[in-house]
């Protein structure tokens, strides 16, 4: 018998006005008064879904699988999701949940997978690679579990508390969450809510979240049979979206930028082409310059698009409602910009990339300090807290199979935090793909040694492009003096050292800066 939800003690009188655009909600009873909402039922839980959100669906005698979102194929690009769903489904002999799970990695994608098993009557939940589609869940006093897009939106079905602890109020009040905005972990501002991190999974009968990678060791690889497997995959991954959506990609001065553009050879005449001006942005900046350049060499157009400064105030007020701590910045160009020239358009960006171009080349992560740093969160005891418990967790893991943990904090947590938040963002005005939100790819460009994807001086990029769409490297990539100084320490070894040297120091200024306030 179908449940629906009447307690109103647990719902806020708002739900029924606010349209959660493009979200989910992922409750134990049905709950019939989301605007523009349909829903599915899966095991005992019912799947409600914007009616603008991709979703599809496969079911058997042993098993029910629900995907929100997009999955792409890079060897066979004419296959949409229902159809790369479905050959997962039969391809799983239905042994373990980690089997199956595996069986995504080689899909592109921002997407959430909701499997039910029949047999042990029990619903998993677990995200693309990098966790870009976001996922908040929520166990109440009555032990039922509530999932969602937004935590902000379980806060709207379940009347939640704010954390009001001390570590948590100093947080989030604080200058440095305020610049930056995005969670750490799996915590959130509301007391017993959660993010599903990339690289788990969700148990809902555990009312856990497991982790189910890495499993085996990296293994290493040459660097040009490598360059040319994830050229392959890349331009397969933005082949194989061309054929769903026209195709926005913007164009700055930087690596993952040029590599898209190279990747898209063979659909440039289809392809829209921008970069995004920034108010401080001179025609000579490197982000202008550069792109228009080349371009013009490849016999291409470079779509300008002018940032505005504000957002109206209904704008503003709704997007509080419907997402946690929005950037409004952001929307300064989403709305400007791409909602003037391509509000229907797949925004292809190269973010995740910095996982593998190594965002954190030379640094060795020692203790929950020096990631509290990285992450622009230095000496606040909420972060030190949860990145101390992640390190301690998950260190020798990394160390069993073969990752650096710095690539991997980079990948669970930024990744998943920031650019899952941007993305977010993005879904309101238009659709994002990042092409490099594969598991297969992320760990094909990991397996080179780490000399040749150094963040400034990344030769792996470098032979990606040359394979690709060798003209693209005619014009110089991140030409500025602070690169072209890191770059030219990196060749001749002398990069780790500064960097030891450089955040010792800043780890000891803020230190001092944190006592005085």
């Amino acid at each position: 018998m179908e449940k629906t939800l009447t307690h109103k003690s647990q719902i806020k009188k708002s739900i029924s006005e606010t349209e959660f655009l493009k979200q989910f909600v992922f409750t134990p009873f049905k709950i019939d008064d989301l605007k523009n909402f349909n829903s599915k039922k899966i095991g005992n839980h019912y799947l409600s879904f914007h009616d603008k959100l991709n979703i599809c669906d496969f079911q058997n005698d042993s098993f029910e699988c629900i995907i929100v979102g997009d999955l792409y194929d890079y060897q066979y690009t004419d296959f949409d999701n229902e159809h790369i769903l479905e050959n997962i489904c039969r391809t799983y002999l239905h042994k373990e949940i980690f089997d199956f799970v595996q069986l995504f990695e080689k899909y592109c994608g921002s997407y959430l997978v909701f499997f039910y098993d029949k047999e042990l009557d029990n619903t998993f939940v677990f995200t693309d690679a990098t966790g870009t589609r976001e996922c908040y869940y929520h166990t109440t006093d009555n032990n039922q579990l509530i999932a969602a897009s937004q935590a902000v939106t379980i806060n709207s079905i379940c009347s939640l508390e704010i954390d009001d602890s001390e570590e948590a109020k100093s947080f989030f009040n604080s200058k440095a969450f305020q610049k930056r905005m995005t969670f750490v972990a799996d915590t959130t501002n509301f007391k017993g809510v959660k993010r599903l991190k990339p690289n788990y999974l969700l148990d809902l009968n555990k009312k856990l979240s497991i982790r189910y990678f890495p499993y085996e060791k990296l293994q290493r690889s040459d660097v040009d049979s490598t360059a040319k497997i994830a050229a392959e995959m890349i331009k397969g991954y933005i082949t194989s979206a061309s054929k769903r959506y026209k195709m926005a990609i913007p164009v700055s001065g930087g690596w993952e930028s040029r590599v898209l553009l190279a990747a898209s050879k063979d659909i440039s005449d289809k392809t829209y082409y921008f970069v995004y001006k920034h108010s401080n942005y001179s025609d000579n900046h490197p982000d202008i310059k550069y792109p228009k350049m080349l371009l013009e060499q490849l016999g291409l157009t470079l779509h300008i698009f002018e940032c505005s400064k504000n957002i109206s105030e209904e704008h503003h007020n709704n997007l509080g409602k419907i997402l946690s701590f929005p950037r409004f910045s952001n929307f300064n160009y989403l709305f400007s910009a791409v909602n003037q020239h391509i509000p229907n358009y797949l925004i292809l960006n190269g973010n995740v990339s910095e996982i593998c171009r190594m965002q954190w080349d030379e640094i060795k992560i020692k203790d929950e300090y020096r990631i509290a740093f990285l992450e622009n969160y230095p000496y606040q005891q909420f972060a030190l807290k949860h990145y101390k418990k992640w390190l301690e967790d998950n260190n020798p893991t990394f160390e069993k199979y073969n990752y650096r943990a710095s690539d991997m904090l980079y990948w669970e947590e930024n990744s998943a935090n920031w650019v899952g938040k941007a993305n977010s963002e993005t879904r309101i005005i238009a659709d994002a793909l990042q092409p490099f939100n594969s598991k297969k790819l992320i760990k094909t460009l990991m397996s080179v040694d780490k000399k040749y994807r150094q963040k400034q001086h990344p030769i792996l990029y470098k032979k990606i492009i040359e394979t690709l769409w060798a003209e693209c490297l005619s014009v110089p990539i991140n030409p500025g003096f602070k690169k072209k100084t890191i770059r030219f320490m990196q060749i001749i070894g002398i990069y780790g050292i500064y960097r030891e040297l450089y955040i010792n120091l800043q780890l000891k200024l803020a230190k001092i800066k944190s006592k005085r306030s």
